[in-house]
């Protein structure tokens, strides 16, 4: 999906009822990589480039970069970014492996 497929974001948007966590999740939810890139780079835009570049330690012109729709950001960035936004990322379990998964202890 290309940025211009996604939600445009607004700061009014992200500070509203449903927020930062919620406009994140709903992309998350989403499990297209595209959508997820996308909105994190309006995120950081909205936040502040020059300081999550510096919460990251890279330059702003590495990170805008990284976060375009031609990018190809590392998890590794994706994760430091979204700490210095201060979200969390959590794992839940989508009833899908239950039970599939062989050699685990007790199966």
């Amino acid at each position: 999906m290309t940025h211009s497929q996604t939600e445009t974001l607004s700061s009014e948007q992200l500070w509203a009822s449903e927020g930062l966590t919620a406009v994140l999740q709903r992309a998350f939810d989403s499990g297209d990589a595209g959508r997820i890139q996308a909105v994190l780079g309006d995120v950081v835009r909205i936040k502040g480039v020059t300081y999550v570049a510096k919460e990251v330690g890279m330059s702003r012109q590495a990170l805008y970069k990284a976060l375009r729709e031609e990018g190809n950001p590392s998890f590794a960035l994706v994760l430091k970014v979204l700490r210095a936004l201060n979200v969390e990322v959590g794992v839940r379990d989508g009833g899908r492996l239950e039970g599939q998964i062989s050699g685990r202890p007790g199966a």
